[in-house]
Protein backbone atom coordinates (compact mmCIF):
# COMPACT_ATOMS: atom_id res chain seq x y z
CA UNK A 1 0.00 0.00 0.00
CA UNK A 2 2.56 2.38 0.84
CA UNK A 3 4.43 1.95 -2.38
CA UNK A 4 0.52 2.81 -4.32
CA UNK A 5 0.28 5.93 -2.35
CA UNK A 6 3.98 7.17 -2.97
CA UNK A 7 3.19 6.54 -6.69
CA UNK A 8 -0.40 8.21 -6.55
CA UNK A 9 0.85 11.58 -4.85
CA UNK A 10 3.25 11.60 -7.39
CA UNK A 11 0.95 11.97 -10.04
CA UNK A 12 0.57 15.17 -12.15
CA UNK A 13 -2.43 17.16 -13.15
CA UNK A 14 -3.34 16.67 -16.65
CA UNK A 15 -2.96 19.09 -19.00
CA UNK A 16 -6.02 18.09 -20.80
CA UNK A 17 -8.76 15.66 -19.25
CA UNK A 18 -9.76 14.31 -22.49
CA UNK A 19 -7.17 13.46 -24.53
CA UNK A 20 -5.07 10.54 -22.67
CA UNK A 21 -2.95 8.17 -23.65
CA UNK A 22 -3.87 4.86 -25.71
CA UNK A 23 -3.79 2.76 -28.46
CA UNK A 24 -6.01 1.92 -31.74
CA UNK A 25 -9.12 -0.42 -30.07
CA UNK A 26 -7.39 -4.03 -29.50
CA UNK A 27 -9.01 -7.45 -30.30
CA UNK A 28 -11.08 -9.26 -28.22
CA UNK A 29 -10.95 -12.84 -29.47
CA UNK A 30 -14.69 -14.80 -29.33
CA UNK A 31 -15.77 -18.53 -28.63
CA UNK A 32 -12.81 -19.51 -28.06
CA UNK A 33 -11.95 -23.34 -28.35
CA UNK A 34 -8.91 -25.55 -27.92
CA UNK A 35 -7.47 -28.55 -28.74
CA UNK A 36 -4.46 -30.90 -29.83
CA UNK A 37 -3.78 -33.02 -32.73
CA UNK A 38 -1.38 -36.45 -31.89
CA UNK A 39 -1.00 -37.78 -34.80
CA UNK A 40 0.10 -37.04 -38.17
CA UNK A 41 -2.26 -38.81 -39.70
CA UNK A 42 -5.02 -36.61 -37.98
CA UNK A 43 -3.38 -33.93 -38.21
CA UNK A 44 -3.61 -34.31 -42.36
CA UNK A 45 -6.91 -36.06 -42.61
CA UNK A 46 -9.07 -33.58 -40.40
CA UNK A 47 -7.85 -30.55 -41.85
CA UNK A 48 -8.80 -31.86 -45.52
CA UNK A 49 -12.02 -32.98 -44.40
CA UNK A 50 -12.57 -29.52 -43.19
CA UNK A 51 -15.66 -27.78 -44.25
CA UNK A 52 -16.09 -24.22 -44.32
CA UNK A 53 -13.38 -22.47 -42.30
CA UNK A 54 -14.17 -19.24 -41.35
CA UNK A 55 -12.67 -19.14 -37.97
CA UNK A 56 -9.11 -17.53 -36.56
CA UNK A 57 -6.75 -20.84 -35.99
CA UNK A 58 -3.87 -20.20 -34.09
CA UNK A 59 -1.01 -23.11 -34.25
CA UNK A 60 1.33 -24.04 -32.12
CA UNK A 61 4.34 -26.67 -32.60
CA UNK A 62 5.22 -28.05 -29.26
CA UNK A 63 7.01 -31.07 -30.38
CA UNK A 64 7.28 -31.89 -34.18
CA UNK A 65 8.76 -30.11 -36.94
CA UNK A 66 6.60 -29.90 -40.06
CA UNK A 67 5.24 -27.38 -42.78
CA UNK A 68 2.01 -24.98 -42.94
CA UNK A 69 0.79 -24.52 -46.20
CA UNK A 70 -1.18 -21.37 -46.35
CA UNK A 71 -2.93 -20.45 -49.86
CA UNK A 72 0.78 -22.28 -51.80
CA UNK A 73 2.45 -20.33 -49.41
CA UNK A 74 4.63 -22.68 -47.56
CA UNK A 75 6.01 -21.48 -43.88
CA UNK A 76 8.09 -24.21 -41.81
CA UNK A 77 6.88 -24.74 -38.39
CA UNK A 78 9.18 -25.94 -36.08
CA UNK A 79 8.30 -26.62 -32.23
CA UNK A 80 7.73 -23.62 -30.16
CA UNK A 81 7.03 -21.82 -33.12
CA UNK A 82 3.47 -20.94 -33.70
CA UNK A 83 1.62 -19.30 -36.89
CA UNK A 84 -1.91 -17.60 -37.39
CA UNK A 85 -4.67 -18.89 -40.03
CA UNK A 86 -6.97 -16.39 -40.89
CA UNK A 87 -10.79 -17.38 -41.95
CA UNK A 88 -11.18 -18.28 -45.40
CA UNK A 89 -7.31 -19.15 -45.87
CA UNK A 90 -6.85 -22.13 -47.60
CA UNK A 91 -4.28 -24.55 -45.72
CA UNK A 92 -2.82 -27.99 -45.36
CA UNK A 93 -0.05 -29.35 -43.45
CA UNK A 94 2.65 -32.04 -44.54
CA UNK A 95 6.37 -32.66 -44.76
CA UNK A 96 5.70 -33.54 -40.76
CA UNK A 97 8.71 -35.29 -39.98
CA UNK A 98 7.14 -38.00 -37.48
CA UNK A 99 3.68 -40.02 -36.90
CA UNK A 100 3.49 -38.84 -32.92
CA UNK A 101 3.23 -35.19 -32.74
CA UNK A 102 1.50 -32.58 -30.32
CA UNK A 103 0.12 -29.76 -32.47
CA UNK A 104 -1.92 -27.54 -30.03
CA UNK A 105 -4.53 -25.44 -32.07
CA UNK A 106 -6.68 -22.09 -30.66
CA UNK A 107 -9.49 -21.14 -32.52
CA UNK A 108 -11.73 -18.27 -31.87
CA UNK A 109 -13.79 -15.63 -34.14
CA UNK A 110 -12.87 -12.14 -34.06
CA UNK A 111 -15.08 -9.03 -35.44
CA UNK A 112 -12.30 -7.24 -37.23
CA UNK A 113 -8.84 -8.47 -38.22
CA UNK A 114 -7.40 -5.44 -38.76
CA UNK A 115 -5.41 -5.82 -35.38
CA UNK A 116 -3.62 -8.94 -36.63
CA UNK A 117 -2.87 -8.40 -39.93
CA UNK A 118 0.66 -8.05 -39.41
CA UNK A 119 0.37 -12.31 -38.47
CA UNK A 120 -0.66 -12.99 -42.12
CA UNK A 121 3.04 -13.81 -43.56
CA UNK A 122 4.54 -14.19 -39.73
CA UNK A 123 5.90 -17.06 -38.09
CA UNK A 124 6.15 -16.48 -34.29
CA UNK A 125 9.16 -17.64 -32.02
CA UNK A 126 7.90 -18.08 -28.30
CA UNK A 127 9.31 -16.20 -25.83
CA UNK A 128 9.00 -16.95 -22.10
CA UNK A 129 5.80 -14.73 -21.38
CA UNK A 130 4.04 -16.48 -24.64
CA UNK A 131 5.05 -20.08 -22.80
CA UNK A 132 3.81 -18.51 -19.65
CA UNK A 133 0.59 -17.74 -21.09
CA UNK A 134 -0.67 -20.49 -22.96
CA UNK A 135 0.19 -22.43 -19.76
CA UNK A 136 -2.42 -20.40 -18.00
CA UNK A 137 -4.92 -20.24 -20.79
CA UNK A 138 -4.30 -24.25 -20.94
CA UNK A 139 -4.63 -24.87 -17.20
CA UNK A 140 -7.77 -22.76 -16.79
CA UNK A 141 -9.54 -23.93 -20.29
CA UNK A 142 -8.84 -27.80 -19.22
CA UNK A 143 -10.92 -26.92 -15.38
CA UNK A 144 -12.92 -24.76 -16.60
CA UNK A 145 -12.21 -22.84 -13.13
CA UNK A 146 -12.07 -19.60 -14.09
CA UNK A 147 -14.49 -16.94 -16.28
CA UNK A 148 -15.32 -16.52 -20.13
CA UNK A 149 -13.36 -13.00 -19.88
CA UNK A 150 -10.17 -14.42 -17.92
CA UNK A 151 -9.43 -16.74 -21.02
CA UNK A 152 -10.59 -14.00 -23.64
CA UNK A 153 -7.92 -11.85 -21.30
CA UNK A 154 -5.11 -14.55 -21.81
CA UNK A 155 -5.62 -15.22 -25.23
CA UNK A 156 -6.19 -11.24 -25.85
CA UNK A 157 -2.43 -10.92 -24.18
CA UNK A 158 -0.42 -13.54 -26.22
CA UNK A 159 -2.01 -12.32 -29.82
CA UNK A 160 -0.77 -8.72 -28.48
CA UNK A 161 3.12 -10.51 -27.57
CA UNK A 162 2.86 -12.20 -31.11
CA UNK A 163 2.20 -8.72 -32.95
CA UNK A 164 4.74 -7.22 -31.20
CA UNK A 165 7.36 -9.85 -31.82
CA UNK A 166 6.35 -10.01 -35.65
CA UNK A 167 6.63 -6.50 -35.54
CA UNK A 168 10.29 -6.95 -34.93
CA UNK A 169 10.68 -9.07 -37.66
CA UNK A 170 10.35 -10.09 -41.54
CA UNK A 171 7.92 -13.23 -42.44
CA UNK A 172 10.16 -16.21 -42.51
CA UNK A 173 8.70 -18.45 -45.65
CA UNK A 174 10.52 -21.67 -47.26
CA UNK A 175 13.04 -20.53 -49.77
CA UNK A 176 13.38 -24.21 -51.22
CA UNK A 177 9.56 -25.81 -51.71
CA UNK A 178 9.87 -29.63 -50.88
CA UNK A 179 8.63 -32.19 -52.66
CA UNK A 180 4.86 -32.06 -50.98
CA UNK A 181 5.32 -28.33 -51.69
CA UNK A 182 5.93 -28.39 -54.76
CA UNK A 183 2.82 -31.49 -55.78
CA UNK A 184 0.54 -29.10 -53.81
CA UNK A 185 1.54 -25.68 -56.27
CA UNK A 186 1.40 -27.30 -59.53
CA UNK A 187 -2.06 -28.40 -58.22
CA UNK A 188 -3.15 -25.16 -57.67
CA UNK A 189 -1.55 -24.10 -60.41
CA UNK A 190 -3.22 -26.08 -63.14
CA UNK A 191 -6.31 -25.48 -60.97
CA UNK A 192 -6.46 -21.65 -61.53
CA UNK A 193 -4.97 -21.74 -65.53
CA UNK A 194 -8.17 -24.23 -65.73
CA UNK A 195 -10.76 -22.31 -64.14
CA UNK A 196 -13.96 -21.51 -65.51
CA UNK A 197 -13.71 -25.01 -66.08
CA UNK A 198 -13.44 -27.51 -63.54
CA UNK A 199 -10.08 -29.79 -63.22
CA UNK A 200 -10.38 -33.06 -63.51
CA UNK A 201 -7.49 -35.63 -62.12
CA UNK A 202 -7.92 -37.34 -65.81
CA UNK A 203 -7.19 -33.83 -67.03
CA UNK A 204 -4.24 -33.04 -64.25
CA UNK A 205 -2.51 -36.35 -64.05
CA UNK A 206 -0.50 -36.47 -68.16
CA UNK A 207 -0.25 -32.43 -67.21
CA UNK A 208 1.88 -33.29 -64.31
CA UNK A 209 3.23 -36.48 -66.24
CA UNK A 210 1.65 -38.93 -64.09
CA UNK A 211 -0.79 -41.72 -64.33
CA UNK A 212 -4.14 -41.33 -63.23
CA UNK A 213 -3.73 -44.20 -60.76
CA UNK A 214 -0.17 -43.56 -59.65
CA UNK A 215 -0.95 -39.37 -59.21
CA UNK A 216 -4.48 -40.40 -57.01
CA UNK A 217 -2.24 -43.03 -55.28
CA UNK A 218 0.55 -40.50 -54.22
CA UNK A 219 -2.30 -37.55 -53.31
CA UNK A 220 -3.71 -39.76 -50.88
CA UNK A 221 -0.86 -41.57 -49.26
CA UNK A 222 0.57 -37.95 -48.45
CA UNK A 223 -2.54 -35.95 -47.98
CA UNK A 224 -4.93 -38.56 -46.46
CA UNK A 225 -7.62 -37.45 -49.04
CA UNK A 226 -8.60 -38.35 -52.27
CA UNK A 227 -7.59 -35.65 -54.90
CA UNK A 228 -11.01 -35.77 -56.72
CA UNK A 229 -12.38 -33.98 -53.06
CA UNK A 230 -9.48 -32.09 -52.73
CA UNK A 231 -10.25 -30.30 -56.46
CA UNK A 232 -14.06 -30.00 -55.39
CA UNK A 233 -13.15 -28.03 -52.27
CA UNK A 234 -10.63 -26.21 -54.22
CA UNK A 235 -13.18 -24.49 -56.54
CA UNK A 236 -15.55 -24.20 -53.05
CA UNK A 237 -12.57 -22.07 -51.85
CA UNK A 238 -12.38 -20.47 -54.63
CA UNK A 239 -16.20 -19.73 -54.64
CA UNK A 240 -15.93 -18.21 -50.72
CA UNK A 241 -13.16 -15.57 -52.10
CA UNK A 242 -15.42 -14.37 -55.02
CA UNK A 243 -18.37 -14.36 -52.31
CA UNK A 244 -15.88 -11.74 -49.86
CA UNK A 245 -14.15 -10.07 -52.28
CA UNK A 246 -16.11 -9.14 -55.98
CA UNK A 247 -19.37 -8.31 -56.57
CA UNK A 248 -20.01 -10.87 -59.12
CA UNK A 249 -23.51 -12.61 -58.80
CA UNK A 250 -24.09 -16.35 -57.55
CA UNK A 251 -24.31 -17.27 -61.29
CA UNK A 252 -21.62 -15.47 -62.04
CA UNK A 253 -19.44 -17.00 -59.30
CA UNK A 254 -20.87 -20.27 -60.02
CA UNK A 255 -19.89 -20.93 -63.72
CA UNK A 256 -16.46 -18.85 -63.10
CA UNK A 257 -15.49 -21.57 -60.42
CA UNK A 258 -16.40 -24.55 -62.42
CA UNK A 259 -20.09 -25.91 -61.37
CA UNK A 260 -22.63 -26.21 -64.28
CA UNK A 261 -24.87 -23.92 -63.33
CA UNK A 262 -25.86 -22.10 -60.36
CA UNK A 263 -28.44 -24.77 -58.67
CA UNK A 264 -25.41 -27.47 -58.92
CA UNK A 265 -23.02 -24.57 -56.99
CA UNK A 266 -25.49 -24.07 -54.68
CA UNK A 267 -26.27 -28.23 -54.06
CA UNK A 268 -22.32 -28.35 -53.36
CA UNK A 269 -22.04 -24.82 -51.19
CA UNK A 270 -24.34 -26.57 -48.86
CA UNK A 271 -22.89 -30.18 -48.70
CA UNK A 272 -19.89 -28.57 -48.12
CA UNK A 273 -20.91 -25.45 -45.64
CA UNK A 274 -24.27 -26.35 -43.98
CA UNK A 275 -25.59 -23.58 -45.61
CA UNK A 276 -26.47 -21.50 -49.09
CA UNK A 277 -24.50 -18.94 -50.89
CA UNK A 278 -27.16 -17.06 -50.51
CA UNK A 279 -27.60 -17.01 -47.00
CA UNK A 280 -23.81 -16.96 -46.70
CA UNK A 281 -23.18 -14.02 -48.75
CA UNK A 282 -25.56 -11.93 -46.30
CA UNK A 283 -24.01 -13.20 -43.37
CA UNK A 284 -21.01 -11.39 -44.63
CA UNK A 285 -23.02 -8.32 -45.55
CA UNK A 286 -22.72 -8.28 -48.72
Amino acid sequence: MDTLVRLATRLPEPSNYFAGTGAEPWCWPLNLIAFARRTRHDLQRRTFESRLHTRYVLVINLGTPGTLNLDSTPYPLRPGECHLIFPHQLHTYHDVAAEEILWLFLTFELPDETPLRILRQNTVALDAGMHQLLADFLAAYRTRQTTPHRLQSLLSDLLLRMVQAAGRSSGRKSKEPRRDDRLLDKIHRHHARALPDALTVQRLAPALGLSESRLRARFRQTFGLSLGEYLHNLRLQEAVAMMRHSEASLTEIALSCGFGSSSAFSRAFRNWSGTSPRHFRQALGR
